[in-house]
């Protein structure tokens, strides 16, 4: 049995507000939206039947009901307003990508280490219902040969936000987090400490256009663990012409292991040799997210992609970055 209802305002009416916050009333009481746009909130209020509608963010903050808030504004915006939900004795569900670099989600995180206030930031496809499984079948596997990702999703609008150079902008700021955190749940399967992960980028290739806007990024990665060491690659994309896929395979000794979609039900399923293909069934992983969210604050259990995990997936990122040449996303917002 669940106890009262975690009580959360929204900052930002984003596309997939809906999904993230709004799934688990059971668990979730959402007083209210906010947005950059005050008519945007009202008419997001008004459509998803919320009883409250905020003038502004910093409104959503001083309301003294609110427990915790959900973050869906663009990337650039998440850390100023982490840190002022955190003053503001809040704690925190941010979207991913957390942070421009992993300076800024470092600071983000310290502070709400020392508030004593939790901080997540929110890559839900670890509530996949078949992210244990999967697990479970890599630790019995054996060794592993190599790993390949792939994680692709077509961007056709050229306004797109994550075009926007102003708010960072790249395929692997925006996608590149999730590859990066399903090839450490397969290092883990293996054995080996967190919370740094146990992940070093060696070499990345973009496809740029314009200049230092990735859309295409092809990744090199060492995976480290108490079994030895691995090679990974994967590939992102958001390239206009590209189709959606996500999918990790797993070869090991004993044959690939595949998961197809980690990121949602919906077509998803798990292969593993001399086992019968299995189908994602369940609640949503959006919905998961929620409900570790509540047990986290509630019962202070543990959480996925809180505190050091936040830096260790940001310095990713930072690294990839790197090693294909382009400028750090901060720097690029800085200078655009």
């Amino acid at each position: 049995m669940f106890r009262e209802p975690l009580r959360l305002a929204l900052l930002g009416a984003a596309r997939v507000t809906p999904k993230v916050a709004l799934t688990r009333p059971d668990l979730i009481d959402v007083r209210g939206v906010a947005a950059r746009n005050p008519a945007r909130a009202r008419a997001f209020a008004e459509l998803h039947g919320l009883g409250g509608c905020y003038a502004s963010y910093e409104a959503a903050l001083e309301d003294p009901e609110v427990e915790a808030v959900y973050i869906a504004s663009p990337c650039r915006d998440h850390v100023p307003w982490t840190l002022a939900a955190l003053e503001a004795g809040k704690h925190v569900l941010a979207e991913k990508p957390f942070a421009l670099s992993s300076r800024d989600a470092e600071r983000a995180v310290t502070r709400a280490q020392e508030l004593g206030l939790l901080l997540v930031e929110a890559h839900h496809s670890v509530y996949h219902p078949l992210t244990a499984r999967f697990v479970e079948a890599v630790r019995k596997a054996g060794r592993i040969e190599s790993v390949e990702a792939v994680f692709d999703a077509p961007i056709r609008q050229e306004s797109d936000i994550r075009l926007d150079p102003r708010l960072g902008a790249g395929v692997l700021l925006d996608f590149g987090g999730y590859p990066f955190c399903w090839l450490e749940w397969v290092r883990g399967a293996q054995g080996g400490d967190a919370p740094r992960w146990g992940l070093s980028v060696t070499s990345a290739e973009a496809v740029c256009r314009p200049a230092e806007i990735d859309r295409t990024m092809d990744v090199q990665v060492l995976c480290q663990s108490a079994a030895g060491s691995f090679s990974a690659r994967f590939r992102t994309s958001m390239e206009p012409e590209c189709s959606f896929q996500a999918r990790i395979i797993v070869r090991t000794e004993r044959g690939p292991i595949l998961f197809e979609n980690p990121l949602s039900l919906e077509g998803s399923f798990l292969e593993v040799p001399g086992e019968p293909k299995v189908w994602g069934a369940g609640p949503t992983t959006y919905m998961g997210q929620l409900e570790a969210l509540y047990r986290a604050i509630r019962d202070r259990a543990p959480i996925a992609h809180s505190g050091a995990d936040i830096v260790a997936l940001a310095e990713l990122v930072d690294a990839g970055y790197r090693a294909a040449g382009l400028v750090a996303r901060a720097e690029l917002a800085a200078s655009s």
